[in-house]
């Protein structure tokens, strides 16, 4: 084992599979295994007390085990580009969560727990065509902390139909991403939809 191990990177290298013996490497900050083809993680993975970043980015994972979320030292998790149809009803276990990538997979909801995410900056989940954000959805808006979001469009109606106002005002059409600061009128500083 590597127990002073704190980065490890091993993206671009096909692998399919992360070996058990991950939760050993307690001292893990930072992994990366972006670009590869890992269609699950180990429930060990959840064992990793120090783990600050994952990059889980383009693979072929279709779900989280429920213990990833023990990982509570976690701050940056991207998961974009890959198959996922939900995400662990534990997230707000992820109390340290400040960036959170989840665009381009098959979301169709985010789980309540996310409310419970209050150092949430960055929320990036465009491109999750069956997505829909139940009513209390609403409050992820009231977070304080919270400097960007991005949804597709439709899911942005139902979120901020204030934001939509924008959309129609500047003539946003086809597909094409829109970004507007609102000059400190709210709480954010950046909201980002896309359009198709």
């Amino acid at each position: 084992a590597l127990p002073r191990l704190k980065t490890l990177s091993a993206a671009e290298n096909e692998l399919r599979a992360l070996p058990v013996g991950l939760g050993n490497l307690t001292a893990l900050e930072d992994l990366d295994i972006s670009d590869n083809q890992v269609s699950h993680l180990p429930d060990s993975f959840g064992s990793l007390p120090n783990l600050r970043e994952a990059w889980l980015r383009r693979n072929a994972l279709d779900a989280l085990p429920a213990s990833f979320c023990n990982a509570r030292s976690l701050e940056v998790l991207h998961l974009f580009g890959n198959n996922l149809r939900a995400l662990p009803m534990e997230l707000g276990l992820l109390g340290n969560l400040v960036y959170l990538t989840a665009h381009k997979n098959q979301l169709a909801a985010l789980p309540k727990s996310i409310l419970l995410l209050e150092k949430l900056e960055r929320l990036i989940l465009h491109d999750n065509a069956k997505m829909e954000i139940w009513e209390e959805g609403r409050e992820l808006l009231n977070f304080k902390s919270l400097v960007e979001i991005s949804l597709d469009g439709r899911v942005l109606e139902k979120l901020a139909p204030s934001v939509m106002d924008w959309y129609d005002k500047y003539g946003v059409q086809s597909r094409a991403a829109a970004t507007f600061d609102d000059g400190g009128e709210s709480i954010f500083k950046k909201i980002s939809f896309f359009v198709s």
